[in-house]
C-alpha cells in the first residue's frame, strides 16, 4: 500500500511538472519573455501572463508591487493615471497636488497632480488624443507602459472579457489576469471606490473623454465613458500590431444563381481589428472580384457575393487585411444555381388575321403579363399561363414578358418578339384581265390590278373547271 501511495505522489509530482513546464511555454511563447523591467520613469520588474483572449498581459496593475492575493489587496492597486499621462510622479497615491491652470504642453515637467474641477474634464488644455497611443496606435509620447507593451484597446478589454466569462468584480480578481478593486482618484485628488469597483484605462482616447473597462460586484462594462481628468488603474498588454492577423476561409450560403453569401473567420487580429473581406473569381487562384465586411475583431463574418453567373463553379477565399500584412484562407468552391429556362415559339410576321404565342419552362411555374412596353420584371402583373392568340390589328406590337419561379424562388424572366403582320382589312377596289377580251391558254395574262391590299390569285376557265392554287400577284403571268 506504502509503495502504492508514494508512486501515486510520484505521478502526481511529475503531472504537475509538466502543467508547470506547459504553462510557462504557453506564456513564453506568447511573451517571449516571463518578466519585464517597467517603462520610462518605472523601476519596478513586471510578470507577465497569457489571458484567454490568447494575448500577453501584465501580471499586475502599474504600480503595483505583487500580484493580488485578494480583490482588495491594496498592494495590487498600483498607480492612477490620467487619460494620456506618462510616469511622471503624478501617479502616485502619495504625489501631491497642485491648482496651476491646465498645461498646454503634452510632458507638463512636475510630478504634481493638477486639481481641475469637474467641468473641466482634462488636465491638457488641448484635449489630445493620442499621447498614449500615437497616430499608429502604439507609440505615444506618454505611453506609460513597459517597453513592447501599451494600453489595451477598448476592444482588447472587450474581447479579454468575453472569453473570459467575466461577469464581475469577483470573476476578474479570480482570472489569471487577477483585477482589484483599486477605485478611482477623482479631479481634485481624492481617492474614491476602493474595494467596490474595479476601474482601467483603455488606449481609446477622444475629445475630453476616454472608454474605460469598469467592473463592480453585478456588472462589467468593457466601454464606460470616462474623463481625462480622472486616474484610474492602468494594466498593460504586449503590442503585436506588428503581427499580421490570421482568417480562415468558412463554407459559402446562401447560393443561388446570381449571388451567394461568402463567410470567414478571424482567429487572431494581430492585435489590430483587420479589413475583413472575401474573394472569388472563376480560375482557381484568382480573385479578381471581392466583397467587405469592414474591420471586425475575432468571430466569424460574412458579406455578399453579386453578379455571379448561374450554374457557374466559384472560386472563394477569406482576406484579412491589418498594418502589418495582409492573410488569406484557404480557397474553396461552389456553384451557383440553374435558373428556369424559358422557350417561346414566336409567330412569323407574314400577314395574317391572327397570331399567336406560346411559351414554356424546364422548371418551375410559368406566368404571363401583356406589354407594349420594354420592361419585363416583376413590376409588371403576372397571370398563370396559357397560349395566346392575337386577332385584331391594335395587337400588332405587343409582346408577352414570361416569368419563371421554380422550388427554390429562382426566377428567370423572357420577352417575347413582338406582335406584327395581323391584318384583318378585305381588299377594295376592282381587277381586269386582259382588259376583257377573250385569250386562248397560250395568250399571256394581264393583270390590271387596282385591288387595294391584293397580294394573291388564282384562275379559273369561264366555262368551267377548278381555280389554280393561290400564286403571289404579279402584273402579269404566260
Amino acid at each position: 500500500m506504502n509503495k502504492f501511495k508514494k508512486m501515486q505522489k510520484i505521478i502526481f509530482i511529475f503531472f504537475a511538472f509538466f502543467l508547470l513546464l506547459n504553462a510557462y511555454n504557453i506564456v513564453y511563447a506568447a511573451c517571449g519573455t516571463d518578466t519585464v523591467v517597467g517603462g520610462v520613469g518605472d523601476v519596478l520588474t513586471y510578470g507577465t501572463v497569457v489571458g484567454l483572449d490568447g494575448r500577453c498581459w501584465l501580471d499586475r496593475n502599474l504600480g503595483a508591487t505583487r500580484v493580488a492575493t485578494a480583490v482588495n489587496d491594496t498592494k495590487s492597486y498600483g498607480w492612477f493615471y490620467r487619460g494620456g499621462k506618462k510616469t511622471d510622479g503624478h501617479q502616485i497615491t502619495a504625489s501631491g497636488t497642485t491648482a496651476t491652470p491646465r498645461s498646454n504642453n503634452d510632458i507638463p515637467g512636475h510630478f504634481l497632480f493638477k486639481t481641475t474641477s469637474a467641468t473641466l474634464f482634462d488636465w491638457h488644455s488641448s484635449q489630445k488624443n493620442n499621447l498614449w497611443k500615437g497616430v499608429n496606435g502604439v507609440n505615444g509620447i506618454n505611453n506609460p507602459c513597459p517597453t513592447g507593451f501599451r494600453l489595451p484597446t477598448q476592444s482588447e478589454w472587450a474581447t479579454w472579457i468575453r472569453s473570459s466569462f467575466i461577469k464581475n468584480y469577483t470573476d476578474a480578481y479570480n482570472s489569471n489576469l487577477k483585477l482589484t478593486n483599486a477605485g478611482v482618484r477623482q479631479y481634485a485628488g481624492q481617492i474614491l471606490n476602493q474595494g467596490t469597483i474595479d476601474g482601467y484605462w483603455s488606449s481609446n482616447l477622444t475629445g475630453v473623454r476616454a472608454y474605460d473597462m469598469i467592473a463592480n460586484s453585478s456588472n462589467t462594462y468593457p466601454s464606460v465613458y470616462n474623463v481625462h481628468s480622472r486616474a484610474w488603474a492602468v494594466r498593460c498588454i504586449k503590442d503585436v500590431s506588428s503581427l499580421a492577423p490570421t482568417v480562415t476561409t468558412q463554407v459559402t450560403s446562401s447560393i443561388a444563381p446570381t449571388t451567394a453569401t461568402g463567410n470567414g473567420n478571424i482567429t487572431v487580429t494581430g492585435g489590430e481589428n483587420p479589413t475583413r473581406t472575401i474573394t472569388w473569381g472563376t480560375v482557381s487562384g484568382t480573385y479578381p472580384n471581392s466583397c467587405t465586411a469592414g474591420a471586425g475583431g475575432i468571430g466569424t463574418y460574412a458579406c455578399n457575393l453579386t453578379n455571379l453567373s448561374p450554374a457557374t463553379t466559384y472560386y472563394v477565399r477569406a482576406r484579412a487585411i491589418n498594418s502589418a500584412g495582409t492573410s488569406y484562407g484557404v480557397e474553396t468552391s461552389f456553384t451557383t444555381a440553374t435558373l428556369p429556362t424559358i422557350t417561346i415559339t414566336n409567330p412569323n410576321t407574314n400577314p395574317q388575321q391572327s397570331k399567336t404565342l406560346t411559351a414554356s419552362t424546364d422548371s418551375g411555374t410559368l406566368t404571363q403579363s401583356v406589354t407594349t412596353g420594354s420592361t419585363c420584371d416583376n413590376s409588371l402583373t403576372f397571370t398563370a399561363y396559357a397560349s395566346t392568340t392575337f386577332s385584331t390589328e391594335a395587337d400588332n406590337g405587343k409582346k408577352i414578358c414570361y416569368k419563371a419561379v421554380d422550388t427554390a424562388s429562382n426566377t428567370t424572366y423572357t420577352m417575347s418578339n413582338a406582335i406584327a403582320g395581323i391584318d384583318t382589312t378585305a381588299p377594295t377596289g376592282t381587277a381586269a384581265v386582259n382588259t376583257d377580251t377573250a385569250y386562248t391558254n397560250t395568250t399571256a395574262v394581264t393583270v390590271n390590278n387596282t385591288i387595294t391590299g391584293a397580294n394573291e390569285m388564282r384562275f379559273k376557265n369561264e366555262t368551267g373547271g377548278t381555280f389554280s392554287s393561290w400564286l403571289a400577284y404579279a402584273s402579269s403571268y404566260a
